[in-house]
């Protein structure tokens, strides 16, 4: 995902609830999904006690939506080739002294 936009989208209405992968809660960085699952889930399930689904979308966006949002802003430059060819050139000539276990 690297359009910020597409979290503008519900993640639930009436009579359902979209979670984790299934709402596209998923860093465009890394692909890492399951602790958003998770936190989504805890949301979620909070929501539902308190019998109102409809605010499971405020409530996951106060929670880890700006950290989805910043990544997607972030997606060109962490896989732009410059910037990927800048970094390996940096850690190649960093030397780091290999320390033996014994």
């Amino acid at each position: 995902m690297k359009d910020p936009s597409f979290f503008d989208e519900p993640c639930c209405g009436e009579n359902w609830l979209l979670i984790g992968d299934a709402a596209g809660h998923v860093d465009p960085l890394t692909g890492e999904g399951i602790p958003y699952a998770l936190w989504g889930a805890e949301l979620a399930s909070e929501a539902i006690r308190r019998g109102d689904i409809l605010s499971f979308d405020t409530h996951w966006k106060q929670a880890y939506g700006k950290d989805l949002i910043n990544a997607c802003k972030m997606h060109d430059l962490f896989y732009n080739p410059f910037f990927i060819e800048l970094v390996l050139s940096i850690s190649i000539t960093k030397q780091y002294p290999i320390k033996h276990p014994l």
